[in-house]
């Protein structure tokens, strides 16, 4: 033993162990890197209790919070009841990703450098020169009914499908509307309403 594996590295190896923390590693990698370092200082970990106290001292604090109110007596135990906690962990966050991912991606950065405003559209709706106010779902100034979350396409307003992947022509609608006639408005001046 002495020959193929001197002290020194023995004993940086056992530092290694007591150093050894989960952080942002998945479970079972540290459970690895943990059994492999366990057989460097068997002393550390020759009697259960043991083992599942180091074991359980390395572990994320989210997992390590909640097994702190039980006394484990075996590797085991802790390494079941580990699994568990990491496993429910992970499927609390999939929901709150799901979440963040629908919808538009948000600007990061910043906006040095750059007009302010500079790549908004200003929507007129009216022809009385009346700004359309943004709207108070997607922030964006549009008319009509807002379709943000509905998951529908912008241009035909039927799921299945978006805007760029549209095969119905834009021009259609405005040829529905011409057919149709366009809207007059009449004005009367007081003068004329009596």
């Amino acid at each position: 033993m002495g020959k193929y594996f001197p002290q020194a590295l023995r004993d940086r190896k056992e530092t290694e162990l007591l150093q050894l923390r989960q952080g942002k590693t998945k479970l079972e990698e540290y459970e690895r890197k943990f059994e492999q370092l366990s057989r460097y200082a068997p002393h550390l970990v020759d009697i259960e209790a043991k083992k599942a106290r180091r074991f359980e001292l390395g572990l994320r604090p989210e997992i390590g919070g909640i097994m702190a109110s039980h006394q484990f007596t075996t590797y085991r135990c802790v390494l079941q009841t580990a699994q568990a906690i990491s496993n429910r962990l992970e499927m609390d966050q999939i929901p709150q990703q799901g979440t963040e991912l629908s919808g538009k991606r948000k600007w990061n950065g910043s906006n040095e450098g750059k007009g302010e405003g500079q790549n908004k559209k200003i929507n007129f709706g009216s022809s009385f020169g009346q700004a359309i106010p943004p709207c108070q779902k997607c922030n964006k100034m549009h008319s009509g009914e807002c379709l943000f979350g509905k998951h529908v396409c912008y241009r035909c307003g039927k799921t299945g499908h978006i805007i760029k992947n549209c095969k119905e022509n834009p021009l259609k609608k405005n040829d529905e509307q011409e057919k149709k006639g366009n809207a007059r408005i009449f004005a009367l001046t007081q003068e004329q309403t009596t």
